[in-house]
């Protein structure tokens, strides 16, 4: 008789709020981005390490950190220890295997997302893990590979385009969160085309009372709802009563 094992998880036996990463393999090192900004000044670079980003924490300019790579522990601990940021919160960063959710920290929120992408090689879909922490100057990104999908957003800062400079890191976290919604549906409508199913298996949208699927297909919508529904709430910047 076939026998089913369980594989055990690397956090088997820790107590909470231990940092281990859980997902891919990764060899390349952590890269660090930062930008600073007000409307009238703007700051970017690359960090050589984590301790390069403490001074801009007291800055009255909004200051966004884009952590490329969740698997070096010693800088997601010490970016932790410096900004106060809960253990259970970095615990949840590390571990890509996070389902999609929205926490409320008082003084800072966090919010994990899943990124589709398609894979030309195997022909599929690529599911990454986003992580993004708003506080009250900060921004801060997490993700498990370099992902073009904030460059637009990078390139607003830096062009002082639109009212992003003008406003807060609650607005800069909508635009980077409006990014993900924005790169997901071509993903999507890429292996359709090529299944030539696109018509065939797509959602079907009437209005929200009459809403209903295609029993034929049940990826990757689905995934992507999922992935995105815990950003629904704080769309907007104003959509959630918070002090942030």
């Amino acid at each position: 008789m076939a026998k089913f094992v369980k594989k055990i998880s690397k956090k088997a036996g820790l107590p909470p709020g231990t940092l281990v990463h859980i997902g891919e393999d990764q060899k390349e090192k952590v890269r660090l981005r930062l930008i600073d900004y007000t409307e009238a000044n703007f700051e970017e670079k690359e960090l050589h390490t984590i301790f390069e980003s403490f001074p801009y924490k007291d800055k009255e300019s909004v200051t966004w950190l884009d952590i490329v790579g969740v698997h070096e522990v010693d800088v997601i601990g010490a970016l932790g220890k410096y900004y106060n940021l809960h253990p259970l919160m970095l615990e949840d960063v590390m571990n890509t295997d996070q389902r999609p959710k929205l926490d409320d920290y008082e003084d800072y929120l966090c919010l994990f997302l899943k990124i589709l992408s398609y894979d030309d090689t195997n022909h599929r879909l690529r599911v990454e893990q986003i992580s993004l922490v708003l506080g009250r100057h900060f921004v801060f990104t997490f993700q498990e590979r370099d992902n073009p999908v904030f460059e637009p957003v990078r390139d607003r800062l830096r062009k002082a385009k639109g009212r992003i400079r003008k406003l807060g890191p609650d607005y800069l976290a909508y635009s980077l969160i409006d990014g993900v919604w924005t790169a997901i549906l071509p993903s999507l409508k890429k292996p359709a085309r090529e299944s030539n199913l696109w018509k065939k298996n797509s959602w079907i949208i009437p209005p929200p009372k009459r809403r209903v699927r295609s029993t034929s297909q049940k990826r990757p919508y689905p995934t992507a709802q999922s992935g995105l529904a815990p950003a629904r709430g704080c769309e907007h910047p104003k959509s959630k009563k918070t002090p942030l």
